[in-house]
């Protein structure tokens, strides 16, 4: 029985001593404000596409916006040309 505790508990520090090991190879910081820390770079990276993403938002609704104001200027003209037209005919047909 004292032997199996030992074969365990030797087994348990070598795979403990192992993944340590492992991690030390991958240099993986314990700290995520660490800023050449990869979880660092993604946080700042997600942070700048939301802003981005926002200013974009923002670029279009602006746009949206004078098109929407365009057109119905377009739209106004376009009404006023045919009460013009309309006029110019009544003009034409009276002078035949």
């Amino acid at each position: 029985m004292a032997r199996r505790i030992i074969l365990i508990t030797v087994s348990a520090f070598l795979i403990i001593f192992g993944l340590v090991l492992c991690l030390r190879a991958q240099n993986i910081p314990s700290n995520d404000r660490d800023e050449e820390s990869p979880a660092f770079v993604l946080k700042e990276n997600i942070a700048q596409l939301r802003e981005d993403l926002e200013k974009t938002r923002q670029a279009q609704e602006k746009s949206y916006q004078e098109l929407t104001a365009k057109l119905g200027q377009v739209l106004s003209n376009q009404e006023k040309i045919l009460k013009e037209l309309d006029v110019i005919r009544v003009r034409v047909s009276r002078g035949r």
